[in-house]
């Protein structure tokens, strides 16, 4: 069944011209799976609903919040990577969101830090699954000219597994972007 996507929104006038903006949306779909399951069902739902929030606080700065919950969010980066169980033929349960700062542009400059969250529910999951994964970043871009833009982040990731040892990583990653 091809998946469903909406998303409604309020936005309100905030200090000059910064915008403020409240949101809910979600999905809805089906997918089969193509390999034989036994006797189970080879039909999985996959849902979401989510709430967004940006607050502007001046100057080009903002807060933005996005908090989710659903199932089998493997195609839309939630559940750390996981949509489904496939010894119990069912599909695993996530919630999770993030919390970000956003500062610019100054003169060509934007940055912007956060934390976040993504947590399967533990019930659903097999052993030595990724069962939590939090996150915390900063970055800065550069707009240069002609369109071009190149980026730095550095971000620290820990990652909790059922019944195996934990996971840390601090990963640094550089963009560069041409718009057209």
């Amino acid at each position: 069944v091809p998946t469903v996507q909406a998303r409604a929104a309020w936005q309100w006038q905030a200090a000059g011209e910064a915008k403020g903006a409240l949101g809910v949306s979600g999905h809805w779909g089906q997918e089969r799976l193509k390999e034989e399951l036994g006797d189970l069902d080879p039909d999985f739902d996959s849902w979401s609903v989510n709430l967004d929030l940006r607050i502007p606080v001046g100057n080009g700065s903002a807060f933005e919040l996005e908090l989710w919950q659903g199932a089998n969010l493997d195609d839309y980066l939630g559940g750390i990577g996981q949509g489904i169980n496939r010894a119990r033929a069912e599909e695993i349960e996530a919630s999770g969101g993030w919390l970000g700062f956003e500062n610019g542009p100054w003169r060509q400059w934007l940055f912007s830090a956060g934390v976040g969250i993504d947590d399967p529910d533990d019930e659903d999951l097999a052993p030595g699954s990724r069962s939590r994964n939090v996150t915390a970043w900063v970055n800065g871009i550069r707009q240069f000219p002609y369109s071009i833009r190149a980026g730095l982040e550095v971000s620290y990731w820990s990652t909790d597994y059922l019944d195996a040892e934990d996971g840390e990583s601090l990963r640094v990653q550089a963009s560069f972007i041409y718009d057209f």
